[in-house]
């Protein structure tokens, strides 16, 4: 048995908090809720509350980051939820209640936190806007204006679903030339570095009449075993760069105007743009 602090939210708009003893925290709120009221907040206290808090961060790392396939699903899901007349809030709790992802439970108790302050849903939804993104938040926006909440759910539902799908086309179309490209890179690399050095006594002292792409190569064998350190240090550190780049706007802005020129991919990343454009 554990010790839990909770607060909860009266019919009546009152707030109340308190101690209780569950066997766990789903326990505790599922008592509260049997007892009436909204369930705010539920924590661990006591000597138990640093061990369960530190195994519940391990568990949200062990999970990842949250998925546009957790977005799809909690979407679906609210979106049958609205149109059977459940209220908001009760469907996101409800929805909070089966999801097993611990990041995305925690993003889904934090919607229903705001909707209960009073927020509207876009706002909740703005808190969030690196998950969501823009779109879903400017149409949950419009649907709230229009009074199509339902209707606007299953339509982004059926856009996520088809930018999943056709994402996975993309990836899929991609794998066979990366897999080309690195196992190029790696036989060069491999040959340059193991395979010529072995010739460096037949050629010595022979190098005024071997050809000039000969000499070009042995050359650069011998910077690639020379320096190999600085060079792996170096690519490292561009593949830092790169990263960190992509971080901020001008980064990102960057790599889409790459997208849309480099000559090998802008047909596809084109055609996938104006797919994505029509398709909303």
């Amino acid at each position: 048995m554990g010790t839990y602090r909770f607060q909860v939210r009266a019919d009546d708009g009152s707030v109340r908090g308190g101690v209780l003893s569950a066997e766990s925290a789903a326990t505790a709120a599922a008592i509260l809720r049997n007892q009436g009221g909204h369930v705010m907040s539920v924590s661990s206290i006591g000597d138990r509350a640093g061990g369960a808090s530190l195994a519940a961060k391990i568990a949200e790392l062990n999970a990842g980051k949250p998925s546009q396939k957790h977005v799809l699903d909690f979407t679906t899901q609210l979106a049958v939820m609205m149109r059977a007349g459940i209220n908001l809030r009760a469907a996101l709790e409800g929805i909070g209640d089966q999801t097993s992802h611990p990041g995305f439970r925690r993003v889904i108790q934090s919607l229903r936190t705001d909707v209960e302050s009073g927020k509207q849903f876009s706002d909740a939804i703005a808190k969030h806007a690196k998950l969501f993104g823009p779109l879903y938040y400017n149409m949950v926006r419009a649907s709230e204006m229009s009074g199509s909440f339902a209707d606007m759910l299953d339509r982004i539902a059926g856009y996520i679903a088809q930018q999943m799908e056709t994402r996975k086309m993309v990836v899929g179309a991609s794998i066979y030339p990366a897999v080309i490209g690195v196992m190029a890179v790696a036989v060069t690399v491999f040959l340059l570095a193991f395979v010529l050095p072995k010739f460096y006594s037949v050629f010595e002292g022979k190098e005024e009449v071997l050809p000039w792409a000969t000499t070009f190569l042995m050359g650069l064998s011998k910077f690639l075993v020379a320096q190999w350190p600085i060079l792996l240090a170096g690519l490292v550190g561009v593949g830092i760069v790169f990263v960190l780049m992509l971080k901020t706007t001008v980064g990102r802005f960057w790599m889409d105007s790459a997208k849309l020129n480099v000559p090998v991919v802008k047909a596809m990343f084109r055609a996938l743009y104006i797919s994505r454009s029509l398709q909303t």
